[in-house]
């Protein structure tokens, strides 16, 4: 994970890189500042930690499948779709999540995806770099 900062001083606009290791926002960095200010705010909170957060929080088709890109679904429901470079066709899937990215798809059940962090980690030791 990588920080972005801009250091204090009128006017400075250079920005700052941090390299952390990954974990939640809360743990890495919320609980070690010392001086923080809180706004109290009236709107719907959720922590959208998962894709299948992500995929309750997204406008969806008549079957409720989230498509972003140039998807065609036949007989395929509940799923968060997403291509950003080539057109995707699913047929009779449910509850799935597909994203194409420019190097590479990743294709999981909603119901597994506290697994994709494994796979990420396999995916470093490997050497591998897609996104």
């Amino acid at each position: 994970m990588h920080l972005y900062y801009t250091p204090q001083g009128a006017g400075n606009t250079t920005l700052k890189e941090i390299k952390i290791p990954n974990a939640s926002l809360d743990c890495k960095i919320i609980e070690h500042i010392e001086r923080m200010a809180m706004i109290k705010v009236n709107f719907k909170w959720s922590d959208l930690g998962d894709w299948h957060s992500l995929w309750q929080f997204q406008p969806k088709d008549l079957d409720y499948n989230y498509c972003h890109g140039d998807i065609i679904t036949h007989d395929t429901t509940n799923c968060y779709i997403s291509s950003v470079n080539k057109l995707v066709t699913v047929i009779g899937l449910d509850n799935i999540i597909i994203i194409n990215t420019k190097d590479s798809i990743l294709v999981a059940n909603k119901t597994q995806t506290k697994g994709i962090k494994q796979v990420i980690n396999q995916m470093l030791k490997l050497g591998r770099e897609e996104t």
